[in-house]
């Protein structure tokens, strides 16, 4: 998956590089599973950009060209956000639900749920 991945977004003239990381890290405090992939696109100047696209909307053509790939969820950020988010709210996601208590409702088999 992760070569369909990087052939998919090199199409684009206005990515250098890209660099996949599959997996997740060993001491059980990652939130992902072992099969996540997380991307780096790494683009050439913008100004070299000859398509005239923003960032914006190569963000929206990339989202387009791996949408249509099996088997992916896809997320954008940055990289600098993305680690603030994390250390944050322990989430990639600028919008993060966590849910504490011990008063959880029972399904049907009288096993614990969160509502």
């Amino acid at each position: 998956m992760a070569d369909e991945l990087r052939k998919a977004v090199k199409e684009f003239p206005e990515v250098r590089d890209v660099v996949t990381q599959l997996g997740r890290v060993d001491d059980g405090m990652d939130p992902w599973t072992p099969s996540h992939i997380e991307v780096a696109h790494l683009a050439v100047s913008l100004r070299s950009w000859k398509s005239g696209l923003t960032k914006a909307e190569l963000v929206e053509r990339n989202a387009k060209a791996i949408g249509h790939l099996p088997g992916f969820a896809i997320g954008f950020s940055q990289p600098m956000i993305d680690m603030v988010n994390d250390k944050v709210a322990g989430a990639h996601s600028e919008l993060v639900v966590k849910v504490y208590g011990t008063e959880f409702a029972r399904d049907a088999n009288g096993c614990r749920t969160s509502g």
